[in-house]
């Protein structure tokens, strides 16, 4: 890939991935935002949204798994452009309310998304100096929940103005269309002219990429972590998707009430993902971190799964912050224990593969939270059996916690013992 001058005019490109890792989350929002009119005109009970939430992380896990092969051939710049018009197809296809077309959308929104953080590091990566690029690479990561909050202010707030649920939809593909004609003039400084690869090697990239996921997962400290990410991400996915639809539908809130708090909780995940990192280093230990993390997302489904049907805003509003702060401040730290449980030259492949399983938690979540919601006639026991993730979670991390330390002990033991 070519290389740009890591000290030459990096503002402007940094500025602009800064705005795509917002715009990606706010295409992704969509879904469970508008979701209680979506399901109404759909002609859909509200679980159903369930199903469509997973088709959106089954969207991003496909695209995932493709993206080295996707960024090789079109380039970072021209591979951000495509998705986003994909995921902007999406968002318009969920505007239709037919059903089919909300399950297609949902999915071309996932896999739309899919390209646009590992591009954009890409393009970072080649601008930035080295010197301040983890705290750069740190701001963009923080940019993130600006969509989702952009998404849960401004929807509700265009169907009140507009009286038509669709027009906030119709104004979020417009702008994330508009998002990849502003992306051009990126294209001549990052993206080659030619195919990066021969069309032989393409098909084994290909290959190789489907079947990384599969890959290092064979090591058990690897295997552990990954899948205590996917209890963070399955909780995560579950509750984002269906925040809104519990809202009204066990609270009686308005559409637009339902999306603010929606915001409010995504608001919250931004200074708790800063709080995790700093929190980490102070008692220095990631594990102990995503621990507590888990103790505290447990506690709040259990709060949600006995929630009274009459609990004012005020309640219900503490309880979505403390669930943004617990369920969506983890990624930072997990992400340094994966990275730091393996070699350096193996930190590559292995983020991807334990970044595949994490992915594959936001597919999962939501649909057994749906199947489960509409099985009891209520949320209440889905929020109960999904407090179970992280407590199961918790346990996995004391287990490895101890393996280390045992393994520790036994390493400082032959050491004294030489």
């Amino acid at each position: 890939m070519m290389q740009a001058e890591p000290h030459r005019g990096w503002a402007l490109p940094f500025g602009a991935m800064c705005f795509i890792q917002a715009i990606g989350p706010l295409m992704m929002a969509v879904l469970p935002v508008a979701a209680p009119m979506v399901t109404a005109a759909s002609g859909m009970p509200p679980q159903a949204i369930g199903a469509a939430a997973s088709a959106q992380g089954i969207g991003s896990l496909v695209a995932l798994a493709l993206v080295k092969p996707v960024i090789d051939w079109m380039g970072p710049v021209r591979a951000i452009q495509a998705g986003t018009v994909l995921s902007a197809l999406g968002v318009a296809l969920i505007a239709t309310a037919q059903w089919p077309l909300v399950m297609l959308g949902a999915f071309f929104i996932g896999a739309g998304y899919g390209p646009m953080p590992p591009a954009s590091n890409s393009i970072i990566f080649q601008t930035v100096p080295g010197g301040i690029r983890s705290m750069l690479f740190s701001i963009k990561q923080a940019t993130s929940p600006i969509g989702m909050v952009t998404a849960g202010l401004t929807i509700p707030f265009l169907m009140a103005v507009t009286l038509d649920w669709r027009s906030g939809i119709w104004a979020v593909a417009a702008l994330s269309a508009f998002a990849a004609v502003l992306l051009q003039p990126l294209r001549l400084r990052f993206d080659k002219d030619e195919i990066a690869a021969r069309p032989d090697k393409q098909g084994a990239g290909l290959w190789q990429s489907l079947l990384l996921p599969f890959r290092l997962l064979a090591r058990g400290e690897v295997a552990l972590l990954s899948l205590i990410g996917f209890c963070f991400t399955a909780v995560l996915g579950a509750v984002s998707a269906f925040a809104v639809t519990y809202l009204v539908g066990a609270h009686g809130m308005s559409p637009a009430a339902a999306a603010g708090l929606y915001a409010i909780m995504h608001i919250t995940s931004m200074p708790s993902r800063v709080f995790a990192g700093w929190f980490s280093d102070q008692i220095n230990s990631g594990r102990g971190t995503l621990l507590f993390l888990h103790l505290g997302s447990m506690g709040v489904l259990v709060t949600l799964a006995m929630m009274p049907g009459d609990a004012g805003y005020l309640t219900l509003a503490v309880t979505f912050c403390l669930a943004g702060f617990f369920q969506a401040g983890w990624n930072g730290v997990i992400i340094n224990e994966i990275a730091t449980s393996v070699a350096p030259r193996e930190v590559s492949d292995v983020s991807a593969s334990t970044a595949a399983i994490m992915f594959f938690g936001y597919g999962v979540g939501p649909l057994v939270f749906g199947a489960l919601s509409a099985a009891s006639g209520g949320y209440a026991f889905a929020f109960a059996v999904f407090a179970a993730v992280p407590f199961i979670a918790a346990i996995l991390l004391v287990i490895l916690m101890r393996v280390v330390r045992a393994r520790q002990a036994a390493t400082m033991a032959r050491a004294s013992a030489v």
